[in-house]
C-alpha cells in the first residue's frame, strides 16, 4: 500500500482502498471478499489503520494479523502486536496468538487462543490441520479454489491433522486421498469426498 504496509491476498480475495488514501485522516482498507494477511507499517503521523469486513472493524497502528471473511463468519487472527476489534458496539483488545470469530448468524463474537500456524500457513502455500473436522476442510477448499465440495454425512465429523501443500487443487486432493484414506473425485467444479 502507499504507506509501505504489505497485504498478501489469498485466492479468490479482494480488497479496496479509497482514492487519495494517503491524504485521508485514517488509513482504511475494505476486505470485500476472502482472506488477507496484513503487515502494517507505523507512520510518523500515527494515522490509525482500519480493516473493515462486513460489520467487523480492526484498528491497528503497527502489527501483523490475518482477516478472513466468509459467508457465515469473519475471523481475525493476531500474529504480532496489538489490535482493537470492534463488532456491533462490542470492542476487544486482542493479544498475539488469539483468534476472534464473529458468527454472523448468531451475531456473536468469541475470542480464543490458537496455534497461529493453522491460520497463516496459507502464506507459505500450505494448509495445516490440527484435529480439524473434514466439514471445515471442505469449506476451506470451496473458499480457496472456487469449487463446490460434496461431503458425505458420515465424514463431516472426521478429524484431520497434518500439513499439506495447497499449490494446486489436484495436488491437495491427492495428498488428502493418500494421507487420510479418502475416496475423492473431481469433475469440473465439483469435488466429491
Amino acid at each position: 500500500l502507499p504507506d509501505g504496509t504489505e497485504v498478501t491476498l489469498n485466492a479468490n480475495s479482494r480488497i479496496k482502498v479509497e482514492e487519495g488514501w494517503s491524504d485521508l485522516d485514517s488509513r482504511k482498507v475494505l476486505l470485500e471478499k476472502g482472506e488477507a494477511f496484513f503487515e502494517v507499517t507505523k507512520t510518523a503521523d500515527k494515522k490509525p489503520f482500519h480493516v473493515i469486513s462486513d460489520e467487523v472493524t480492526v484498528t491497528v497502528l503497527g502489527t501483523e494479523f490475518n482477516v478472513k471473511s466468509g459467508k457465515s463468519a469473519t475471523q481475525v487472527m493476531l500474529r504480532e502486536g496489538k489490535i482493537n476489534l470492534s463488532y456491533r458496539g462490542v470492542e476487544r483488545i486482542m493479544k498475539p496468538g488469539e483468534l476472534a470469530n464473529v458468527d454472523k448468524a448468531n451475531s456473536s463474537l468469541t475470542v480464543s487462543e490458537v496455534e497461529v500456524r493453522q491460520y497463516d500457513s496459507w502464506l507459505e502455500r500450505k494448509l495445516v490441520f490440527a484435529n480439524t473436522p473434514l466439514s471445515e476442510v471442505a469449506i476451506l477448499i470451496q473458499d480457496h479454489y472456487g469449487v463446490t465440495v460434496e461431503l458425505s454425512d458420515e465424514l463431516k465429523d472426521r478429524r484431520l491433522s497434518g500439513e499439506i501443500p495447497n499449490k494446486n487443487l489436484e495436488l491437495l486432493l491427492k495428498a488428502l486421498k493418500v494421507t487420510h484414506d479418502l475416496e475423492i473425485s473431481h469433475d469440473k467444479n465439483i469435488v466429491a469426498i
